[in-house]
C-alpha cells in the first residue's frame, strides 16, 4: 500500500526518504527560507539526500513533500 503524504509535510526520517524514493514522490529542498530545488530523490544516506544529481545536507536543509507536483 502506498503511504499517504500531504503537500507541505516535512520529511525527516529514513522511512520518509525511502517512501519518497520508492514511490517517486517529489521533494522540495530549502535552506533557511530559501528554496534550492525540487525533484525526485535519487539516493539518500544518513547525511545527504541526492536530488537532480546534487547532494543536499540533511543537517542544513529542510525537505518538504510535494505529492502531485
Amino acid at each position: 500500500m502506498k503511504p499517504m503524504y500531504y503537500n507541505g509535510k516535512p520529511i525527516r526520517t529514513d522511512i520518509h526518504f525511502r517512501d519518497h524514493l520508492k514511490h517517486k514522490v517529489p521533494v522540495q529542498v530549502y535552506r533557511g527560507g530559501e528554496h534550492l530545488d525540487i525533484g525526485f530523490i535519487q539516493n539518500y544516506t544518513r547525511f545527504f539526500v541526492r536530488i537532480n544529481n546534487k547532494d543536499y545536507s540533511r543537517k542544513l536543509c529542510r525537505f518538504i513533500s510535494r505529492p502531485g507536483y
